[in-house]
Formats: structure tokens, C-alpha cells, sequence
């Protein structure tokens, strides 16, 4: 199994290949998977269409060709050299992370955070270090998720996992603080989340960004429930400005605040 994120990167040359950033982050996580052994989103579809369609709408199904991301990306390679794609990667493209595809040269690398990545993840430490979940590419068949009484006949093999319900998956990629120094926040939404009325009222994140409805997750083949893979997120109202930092925003009645600190910056 491919434990933890790559290393944080260190300020290197231009002349460092992207082969010395698949090398460091392969000796964290081992080499099990391969790009061609993930199924790419279009195979799930096949009999998960509702599901790969809201999917496909999603933040997640973007982050690896968000313009945005790929200009910091840019940005980031020109000053600290090719090692930072590891990085990067391991949560903006985590298909291309735990198969070494750090050109992204398959398909399912280009795919964000796909099908195959999210339910191979095996476990999750909830910690400041970015990408810090394991993923288990032994088996790209066997489909982990929060139902325990799963049915998904012969299209393919699953293993409950309760932390696919938890607050606690999404921390894998939405806390992230620097190390050493001042350990300043980067990405504080799931300490801020710890912190909200919503965590202390027992709902997590997936209870309002992944919420369930009276669908099924495989129509004429299983007759499981599901939740909305759109992963809809709150977004600053037309007009109203940006965010400042140190500027708390109260998102609303569940008790959720996001925080934007100023150390961060």
C-alpha cells in the first residue's frame, strides 16, 4: 500500500528532473500502481452514469485542469524547480501522484480526483502534512466506500470503509500547514470544520457537500442508496468581494466558519 504524500519539496535547480521528484515520492509511497491499472471515470460511468455525471461537474473532476492551479503550478516549477510537481500533484492530480504519471500522460491522471483514487484509499492521518492518505493500488477492482452492506455483483469486489463518511477523509487534502518555522496555515478547512458547530453537532462534511437523496448508485444493477458526487461548495456571492485575510466568514446556520489567517501569508 502507498502510505503518505510525496515531501514537501525543497528549493532545488532548474535541472532537476521530474524523474528525481518520481523517485523521492516512490520511496514513500512504493510502486504497487500503475497509470494503466487505474480505471479511468468513464469506466465506472458504465454502470454509475447519475454518479460520474455529477462527478464530472464537480471542483474535483477540474482541480488537474483548473487554469488557475496550472499557472501557480508554472509559477512554482520556475522558482523551486521540477520537484515541486510531486507535490502538486498528490492532491490536484492524486491518480498521476501514486502512479509516478507526472507528466500526465494517461488519461485517468488528467482525471483530478477520480473514482479510482477516492475509493482506493485505504485510511487517512488527519494532519497538518498535505496528501496524507493511503492508497492501496494492490487491486484497482476493489472499491472501498461507507455502505456495508454493499452489493455490486461481478462488475466488482468491495470492502467497507467507514472513513469515507468522515470528516476525517477530507483532511487528507484540506489541511496543510508549512513545516518547521511558523507552521502557518495553508489549507485550514478541516481544523476549521473541528472547530464549528457543524463538527460538534456530529455532521461531517459529506452530511452537506456530499449529501444523500433517494437515487441509486448503480441504476437496473444495484439498488443501493447514494449521495451527490457534484460536490457542491459555498462560494463567495456575486458582488460581494473577496474574502480578506483574517476575515472569518460564517457560512451558515449548521455553525461552520471558514477563516482566512493571516499567518498564512
Amino acid at each position: 500500500m502507498i502510505a503518505g504524500g510525496p515531501p514537501v519539496p525543497r528549493p532545488g535547480t532548474r535541472g532537476t528532473l521530474v524523474l528525481a521528484a518520481a523517485v523521492a515520492a516512490l520511496a514513500c509511497w512504493g510502486s504497487e500502481a500503475r497509470a494503466q491499472d487505474l480505471r479511468p471515470a468513464r469506466f465506472c460511468g458504465a454502470c454509475h452514469g447519475p454518479i460520474r455525471r455529477e462527478w464530472e461537474t464537480s471542483a474535483m473532476a477540474k482541480s488537474a485542469k483548473n487554469p488557475v492551479f496550472l499557472a501557480f503550478l508554472e509559477d512554482a516549477r520556475a522558482a523551486r524547480g521540477d520537484t515541486v510537481v510531486a507535490s502538486c500533484v498528490a492532491c490536484h492530480a492524486p491518480a498521476a501522484a501514486v502512479t509516478a504519471d507526472y507528466k500526465l500522460e494517461a488519461d485517468v491522471s488528467k482525471e483530478g480526483v477520480t473514482c479510482n483514487f477516492c475509493h482506493n484509499v485505504s485510511a487517512v492521518d488527519p494532519s497538518p502534512r498535505p496528501a496524507s492518505y493511503t492508497f492501496d493500488g494492490t487491486d484497482p477492482l476493489l472499491m472501498r466506500g461507507p455502505y456495508k452492506d454493499a452489493d455490486p455483483g461481478s462488475a466488482h469486489r468491495f470492502a467497507y470503509s467507514g472513513i469515507h463518511a468522515k470528516g476525517e477523509f477530507c483532511a487528507a487534502c484540506h489541511e496543510h500547514a508549512l513545516e518547521g518555522g511558523t507552521g502557518a496555515a495553508i489549507e485550514p478547512t478541516y481544523s476549521n470544520w473541528k472547530r464549528s458547530g457543524a463538527a460538534a453537532n456530529g455532521k461531517q462534511c459529506q452530511d452537506c457537500h456530499m449529501a444523500a437523496y433517494a437515487g441509486q448508485a448503480a441504476p437496473r444493477i444495484s439498488k443501493m442508496p447514494t449521495t451527490q458526487h457534484s460536490v457542491d461548495a459555498i462560494r463567495t456571492p456575486v458582488g460581494a468581494g473577496p474574502v480578506r485575510v483574517g476575515e472569518v466568514v460564517d457560512c451558515d446556520e449548521a455553525g461552520l466558519v471558514m477563516t482566512m489567517p493571516s499567518a498564512a501569508v
